[in-house]
């Protein structure tokens, strides 16, 4: 073999290698795009929209807010305060002054640290599980819910930053 003959094939070698890269890297870079968008399916599928502070009677909490329309809406008014009174002894009612949007529909039964909306303006922190047969749009959940005290109590909810 003479040297211009392994000239263009040194070429054409080169420049396939170079197709093949630059394949494996549009390959590759189009595998992690569609591995995030299953990862940020899977996220909406579980439910779980984002988490936020919420802070009762001096004790911080985070909730996990649902991935539903009224919590996002719910998200917009945040950060906010609100003054919570006792309900039947198995939950706190605070009034937002403002309507909120609302999905409401039976929800059988609710579990202590479901966050809630009642009516359009009213929002539930449920402090024992219940059967209902009430109307409710679920927002989201408190977790590990602790004791919380008898009477009127400052609720502030904000954004995770």
């Amino acid at each position: 073999m003479d040297k211009e003959s392994t000239v263009p094939t040194a070429v054409a070698f080169i420049g396939f290698i170079f197709v093949a890269v630059f394949c494996f890297v549009v390959i590759r870079d189009n595998v992690k795009e569609k591995n995030a968008q299953r990862e940020m399916k899977e996220s909406k599928e579980v439910g779980k929209l984002a988490d936020i502070n919420v802070n009762i009677a001096g004790t911080l909490y985070t909730a996990v807010i649902d991935s539903n329309k009224a919590a996002e809406s719910f998200l917009t008014h945040l950060p906010l305060d609100i003054e919570m009174t006792d309900l039947n002894n198995n939950s706190k009612r605070g009034y937002t002054y403002f309507k909120l949007a609302t999905e409401a529909k039976k929800l059988g039964k609710v579990e202590v640290g479901d966050l809630l909306i009642s009516g359009d303006s009213y929002v539930i922190i449920v402090t024992k599980t219940f059967k209902t047969s009430d109307k409710f749009t679920k927002i989201g959940h408190i977790e590990n819910l602790g004791e919380i005290p008898m009477g009127p109590i400052n609720t502030h909810l904000s954004k995770i930053e």
